[in-house]
């Protein structure tokens, strides 16, 4: 295999499977952090943004 092949690296990814690999290792890096900021305490700007939900907006018909 060689770059003038031009195969996608998806294509290389799948074929090797390395695809799962790295996504079971993203989610766990993403579990780790999670973990991290729930340990944080409650005043801290991560921690109030992670639970920070946005207001619904209303639909436009009900705004008439």
């Amino acid at each position: 295999m060689s770059r003038q092949e031009k195969i996608r690296n998806v294509t290389i990814r799948q074929q090797s499977g390395l695809e799962e690999a790295i996504i079971k290792e993203i989610e766990q890096n993403q579990l780790t952090w999670y973990g991290h900021v729930q340990r944080m305490a409650e005043g801290r700007l991560t921690k109030i943004a992670l639970k920070w939900m946005a207001k619904q907006r209303e639909h436009e018909e009900d705004r008439r």
